[in-house]
């Protein structure tokens, strides 16, 4: 009986990705995106400038479906428990490449992995109050790896005119079928010189005003 379970259990992990992936491209096609997109997102741009693409961690759902599709390089970070397997396979399924590491395990080289990527051209996506908050509060993550990559930051706010939310600590955004997205990307967030404690904290304040713009122009957008 124990090995059928494990059998059992290894198969469902084995097909989780693709059908996770599958309902997530299905789901984003019932939806109806409207970008305010001020730099890499117009599709007529075939070479971007590498980036830090940041956006709260509520928005998850939102960005990813609105990330479809799209032929910019995007990486993604995604824990190394193993709990996450599935989770990195069905994004990588959906076109992402996805970088393995989490604050508290891997978290250094992580970095370094997601600064090289970076260097290498392609858009990083972070969430600042993630992955466990406080919500809507930026941490300085985002601000040492854009020093590290020399790289801008770009701040994305996105909303969704129907939804509901989970009871989550970040109160996650379920877009509901064929509802509007509204997604808004700010001014690109360039670095001034100084790596210290308070030069860290100037430009982390300056990331946190911005998401929260951005995500309040989105809300309005959407009708909220």
């Amino acid at each position: 009986m124990k090995a059928l379970l494990r059998a059992l259990r290894s198969a469902a992990n084995a097909v989780a990705p693709t059908l996770g992936a599958a309902s997530i491209r299905l789901w984003g096609m019932t939806l109806r995106p409207r970008i305010a997109g001020r730099w890499h997102w117009r599709e007529s741009r075939a070479v971007p400038v590498p980036a830090v693409l940041a956006f709260w961690h509520d928005q998850l759902l939102i960005m990813t479906v609105s990330l479809i599709g799209r032929r910019f390089p995007y990486g993604v970070l995604v824990s190394r428990h193993p709990d996450a397997e599935a989770m990195a396979r069905a994004v990588s399924k959906l076109g992402l490449h996805v970088i393995r590491g989490s604050s508290t395990s891997g978290g250094t080289r992580a970095l370094v992995e997601m600064a090289a990527e970076v260097k290498g051209g392609r858009i990083v996506i972070v969430t600042p109050d993630g992955s466990k908050g406080p919500r809507h509060e930026a941490g300085d993550g985002a601000i040492v790896l854009a020093r590290r990559a020399g790289a801008p930051i770009i701040p994305v706010g996105g909303a969704a005119a129907w939804r509901v939310r989970a009871g989550s600590w970040d109160r996650l955004q379920f877009p509901l079928p064929f509802s509007r997205v509204e997604v808004v990307e700010g001014e690109a967030i360039r670095l001034e010189a100084g790596s210290g404690a308070a030069a860290r904290e100037r430009d982390r304040l300056k990331l946190e005003a911005a998401l929260r713009a951005v995500t309040a122009e989105a809300e309005r957008r959407a009708g909220r």
